[in-house]
């Protein structure tokens, strides 16, 4: 159930379905979250080996000059493990190309141990610039996909990818104030019940003298769920997705 709300929220696609039975209706698939920022937020593609601090500057920059005071400047990023990769990455060779250097000596901070038994232990999953002030990353496992055909290489993780859902500076970045899971008022839950076979669902006690609806040596289990994925201002969403390698 979880797997099949992560595709409906995030990835959906939009288009038509068409319904089983006589009528053969048409049913309007709406588009997820990664659809809708992709096609109508701001969509910021980049080719492998071109991510970089310089390019988080630029594009929260941009959105934030003359809008929001540098001091209310804050961007939190949702991305899977390649992006935390990537980002470190980033993060680090900006900051060693700014003049920065470890010692051994530095409190134990950076390298642990001695002689041969030295261990380097330093990571950035967060970073203060003057012109997106701070950004912060969070894990979301919902963006970790298995890897498709769709792009060849040895490497085995999903594409990176970031997606930044609220950038106003009253938000603190998550969900909640600008994307919202909606349903209809009369069916505000999920909907299940059972079709008993030759087996009831109440067990085999139940399963002598009853009506079954047909010869099925069980019963079915049936779940119907109509909700939708809603976002408030599209202008505040920010999608950043390395282009596919063919």
């Amino acid at each position: 159930m979880l797997e099949t709300k992560v595709k409906r929220m995030i990835w959906s696609k939009p288009g038509i379905v068409r319904t089983n039975g006589a009528k053969q209706e048409l049913k309007k698939v709406s588009a997820g979250v990664y659809y809708r920022m992709r096609n109508s937020g701001n969509y910021v593609p980049y080719n492998r080996g071109e991510f970089s601090a310089n390019l988080i500057r630029n594009v929260f920059g941009d959105l934030f000059y003359r809008r929001v005071d540098v001091k209310d400047r804050r961007v939190k990023m949702y991305t899977n493990e390649a992006g935390f990769d990537v980002f470190q990455q980033a993060i680090k060779e900006d900051a060693f190309n700014s003049g920065l250097t470890f010692n051994v000596g530095d409190n134990d901070k950076f390298v642990n141990g001695n002689g041969q038994h030295l261990q380097l232990n330093f990571a950035f999953d967060s970073y203060v610039t003057r012109e997106t002030g701070k950004v912060e990353l969070v894990h979301l496992k919902e963006l970790d996909l298995p890897q498709t055909n769709l792009e060849f290489g040895q490497n085995k993780k999903s594409t990176p990818i970031f997606m930044v859902f609220d950038v106003s500076p009253t938000s603190d970045g998550s969900l909640v104030n600008n994307i919202r899971e909606v349903r209809r008022a009369g069916t505000p839950n999920m909907q299940w019940g059972y079709i008993d076979g030759r087996r009831s669902h109440l067990g085999a006690f139940k399963s002598q003298g009853f009506n079954a609806a047909n010869k099925f040596p069980g019963y079915e289990i049936w779940m119907e769920d109509r909700s939708d994925v809603f976002i408030e201002d599209l202008s505040r969403c920010v999608l950043i997705e390395e282009i596919p390698q063919f």
